[in-house]
């Protein structure tokens, strides 16, 4: 098969609810390079919150970060839209309005005040693994880099707060728990597109896989997308082939069954 570029989910796509990465999917990333194809991690998190260790030795050409708002490109950063600070400043206030513990996600820190998130084990769990990257909403006006945010869904009043949000971000629900806010004009399906377009490749020949919600623009937009076994139903929906779950090596035979690998 010609070169072609495959992007990857990390959450559930990559590494399981513990960020353990199967052994066979490093072995996948590098037998990839090896045949000439172009591998891209593409997520929701953004840049800021892709710092992890196991990610490192992966074998990638670059990362579409905070739902196509960042794109690196063999370490250069290509595309970085950032939101305006009167509408970053605009949201921390409607939100904080209706009680919501909200995240800034940046390009270069992951800003959050800690009392809005008090008993919340997500807390810890940001602190122990980026620490050196989180900072205070409170402050920080005027020196931050925004591409995106993620928000606790617990207003009372959550279908007034949606309206308001949708004038300026495309909502992508996580069920009852919790949800992304992605300034319109943005998805990893434009970031595919983006990369795409860099390499030649038209986007039918292209694999994207994933596993859930803020998954369906990528896997629609791709030549091919490939849903993990643990993926949502919603997802399978929206995919072409449905792979083994990621703790049975599903990246890894998905590639051998497209002789990708």
């Amino acid at each position: 098969m010609k070169p072609t570029v495959l992007f990857f989910d990390i959450d559930g796509t990559i590494w399981d609810q513990h960020q353990v990465i199967p052994e066979s999917t490093y072995e996948a990333f590098y037998k990839l390079k090896e045949n000439g194809h172009h591998a891209f991690l593409n997520s929701g998190r953004t840049r800021a919150f892709i710092q992890d260790e196991h990610l490192k030795p992966l074998a990638i050409d670059g990362i579409v970060a905070g739902c196509g708002t960042y794109i690196e490109i063999d370490h250069e950063i290509k595309k970085n839209e950032v939101m305006a600070e009167e509408l970053v400043s605009q949201t921390v206030a409607l939100l904080k309005k209706r009680h919501m513990p909200q995240v800034l996600e940046g390009c270069d820190y992951l800003y959050l005040d800690e009392e809005d998130f008090e008993g919340d084990p997500f807390l810890d769990i940001l602190k122990d693994n980026y620490g050196a990257e989180l900072t205070p909403i409170k402050g920080s006006e005027g020196n931050r880099r925004i591409n995106k945010l993620s928000v606790d869904l617990v207003d009372e009043r959550i279908e007034e707060t949606l309206g308001k949000l949708a004038e300026n971000f495309h909502i992508i629900l996580h069920g009852a728990e919790f949800m992304e806010l992605v300034p319109i004009g943005h998805s990893k399906a434009t970031g595919m597109e983006f990369v795409a377009d860099y390499y030649g490749v038209d986007m039918r020949d292209t694999f994207a896989f994933g596993d859930s919600r803020n998954d369906l623009e990528m896997l629609e937009a791709a030549g091919c997308g490939v849903v993990m076994g643990n993926g949502t139903k919603e997802a399978k929906a929206a995919g072409n082939y449905t792979t083994d779950h990621i703790k049975e090596d599903g990246i890894y035979n998905a590639l051998k069954h497209f002789e990708l690998i």
